[in-house]
């Protein structure tokens, strides 16, 4: 970062540097300093903790009917890795379950998504049909009109 050895105010208040004071002590009385070490401070201080990402879903059944389920980690989408994320489906139109109530699938662990083919059960043209999707025991709902 600089010149440390005046260890003038900008360089121990830039934020950029850690300085440790190494010193003796009589009687409980603060003596002499005996090693000072000035080390640039890295990108994350090893006291930090890296907080968790905040994991949340979203599900969307897009115009050529395929309900599209999507993982995020603090707002984008991102694979956890491990295939591990179940969710089931149900969609209805005017009340009436038309597709899905049973089973479950995995978001692919390398893309974030998943996609399931509703096509063949989801058939009316202008209908607007509504999918509820249940995530690791969240409920969500997502709903589009077929043209």
């Amino acid at each position: 970062y600089g010149d440390y050895t005046t260890l003038d105010e900008s360089v121990i208040n830039s934020g950029l540097v850690n300085v440790y004071v190494v010193y003796t002590s009589a009687d409980g009385v603060d003596g002499v300093a005996t090693s000072v070490y000035v080390v640039n401070k890295p990108a994350t201080d090893p006291g930090d903790t890296t907080p968790d990402p905040i994991v949340t879903y979203g599900a969307a059944l897009t115009a050529d009917r395929k309900l599209v389920v999507t993982r995020y980690e603090d707002g984008v989408a991102k694979a956890d890795g491990t295939n591990n994320t179940s969710f089931t489906y149900a969609a209805y139109t005017n009340g009436v379950l038309v597709a899905g109530g049973s089973g479950s699938s995995n978001i692919d662990k390398a893309s974030a998504t998943k996609t399931v083919d509703l096509s063949s059960a989801l058939t009316t043209a202008g209908t607007t049909y509504y999918v509820v999707v249940t995530i690791n025991g969240v409920t969500y709902v997502t709903n589009t009109l077929y043209v």
